[in-house]
């Protein structure tokens, strides 16, 4: 039984089992963990030392935290190795997932191995490979929740749809948008004009009651508690918030650069429409350029597959333009990572388009296409498997100075969450946060002995500011490219002594 499995599901398990090699090259080879990941590793660290309240403490979603958490409880690994191991898994079950998917599409064993293929070269998981971030579980049970949501529209039975909302719910529990996007993956079945609208009702109804049943009684059950309800508002509005103030100050400076003051009005539409084509793009950019040309090119022979196969890739791609387009208007820029869910359903096009490139290619006169592309998706994925998130080499030189030339017990206030956390020194980190959110200014109170501010390449404003700060003596520099570095400061002295020799 288990030879006749990996008989039938060896294209799955090849790319399944690759993915998993690739992420543990990938974490080897890793410096510091990204940004976002050092405060995933402190939910975790909170959790194993003060259970889910110190973890919500440290991250306002903390169910990514808590997971890591518990396997480094389980197994007595340091929460890293347990997030690294976790992602790993993680990035393996969408890969085999992915030629899942495109098997359902109804691709023969042939298309599966080129997809298990384009899967192993996908940009955006590559790229991403040594980052901690809770986006991994999303992705994974996004497909998963596809590939059931696939086999539902054909057979309609009643556990390929209980597979889909378990799905849905864990990934929503990774990333909260993925709740749009499963609203919208359940009108496939009204979508399946070959059925009777009385099958469309009904179909839509296996999907749609049960989901509507379990958002009620999760809704409920996290408003039923008065800090429950006052977390939801909180970030509800903090979001609100950070969304409209970031928009109406980009048209504000937008409509400032105008030459003339006639038309300055419309510099809000001009910003809501200009950011429309930036998830197309980012969607393109995450799965390569090559693999989104295959894919344009596997379009038609998707348009050959049953209607509700294409109404549910239709729909989870258009939910995702508009969660993507709601993250730009809130953020005035737009994560690659973000992307990724949505560059997957693209891709599952694109080994279609390369059994019709093969197709072609048989020709004397085109075999030069086959190898063209094949060397422009091997060089796209070997330069994402190259690309780091690790950050500049003077990051790192900091942290080390920090380390060897501070003593053990100094408190030590930064805007770099990645110094904060491997300086292994006194942090508060809610200052920490504030200085993220508000920019490198001297800390607002609280003792420290050394600020540390990591200065972003070409960040004018913020040297113009370090500038004009008095009471700090400059300790140290640790100069990047393009105008970045970490400088270090010392309560005491009058203004910033430029002239401090550097490490």
């Amino acid at each position: 039984m288990v030879a006749r499995f990996v008989r039938g599901n060896a294209p799955a398990l090849l790319a399944a089992t690759s993915s998993l090699l690739l992420s543990l090259a990938a974490t080897a080879s890793r410096h510091l963990v990204n940004s976002d990941g050092v405060w995933y590793l402190l939910a975790a660290e909170a959790f194993v030392a003060g259970g889910l309240p110190a973890a919500r403490a440290a991250h306002p979603w903390p169910i990514y935290g808590v997971l890591i958490g518990l396997i480094a409880r389980a197994t007595g690994l340091p929460a890293q190795a347990a997030a690294d191991g976790l992602n790993a898994v993680f990035v393996a079950t969408a890969s085999a997932f992915f030629v899942e998917a495109v098997r359902q599409l109804g691709a023969d064993r042939r298309v599966q191995w080129y997809a298990a293929a384009l899967v192993l070269a996908h940009r955006g998981l590559n790229v991403f490979r040594d980052a901690i971030v809770r986006d991994f579980g999303g992705w994974a049970f996004g497909l998963v929740g596809l590939v059931a949501l696939l086999r539902f529209m054909r057979s309609a039975s009643p556990g390929s749809a209980a597979a889909w909302l378990a799905a849905g719910l864990i990934a929503v529990a990774f990333r909260p948008e993925w709740a749009l996007v499963w609203t919208a993956m359940a009108l496939a079945p009204l979508f399946d004009t070959s059925a009777s609208p009385g099958r469309r009702l009904r179909r839509f109804a296996m999907l749609a009651l049960p989901a509507a049943a379990v958002s009620v009684a999760l809704a409920g059950l996290l408003l039923s508690s008065p800090a429950g309800a006052a977390s939801v508002w909180a970030m509800a509005a903090d979001v609100t918030d950070l969304g409209v103030d970031a928009f109406r100050g980009s048209a504000q400076a937008l409509a400032a650069s105008f030459p003339f003051t006639h038309g300055r009005e419309y510099a809000p539409y001009l910003l809501l429409f200009g950011l429309a084509p930036l998830p197309i793009v980012k969607v393109v950019l995450a799965a390569g350029v090559p693999v989104a040309v295959l894919a344009l090119a596997g379009v038609s022979s998707l348009r050959e597959r049953p209607r509700p196969a294409q109404a549910a890739l239709a729909l989870s791609l258009g939910a995702w333009y508009v969660v993507s387009y709601l993250f730009a208007l809130e953020r005035m820029f737009l994560e690659t990572r973000y992307a990724v869910p949505a560059s997957l359903v693209l891709a599952l096009a694109a080994p279609f388009g390369v059994s019709r490139l093969v197709a072609a290619s048989r020709a004397p006169r085109r075999r030069y296409l086959l190898v063209l592309c094949t060397a422009w998706v091997i060089a796209t994925a070997a330069l994402a498997l190259a690309e780091r998130r690790n950050p500049d080499p003077h990051v790192g030189a900091a942290i080390e100075w920090l380390r060897q030339g501070t003593p053990p017990n100094a408190r030590v206030h930064t805007n770099s969450p990645q110094v904060a956390y491997y300086c292994r020194r006194a942090v508060d980190w809610a200052a920490v946060r504030h200085a993220i959110l508000h920019g490198p200014d001297p800390p607002l109170g609280g003792p420290y002995d050394y600020w540390t501010v990591l200065v972003p390449a070409n960040d004018v404003s913020a040297r113009g500011r370090l500038a004009e700060v008095q009471g700090l003596a400059h300790v140290a520099s640790f100069p990047g490219t393009g105008g970045s570095g970490v400088e270090v400061y010392q309560p005491g002295g009058g203004m910033i002594n430029r002239s401090t020799p550097r490490p």
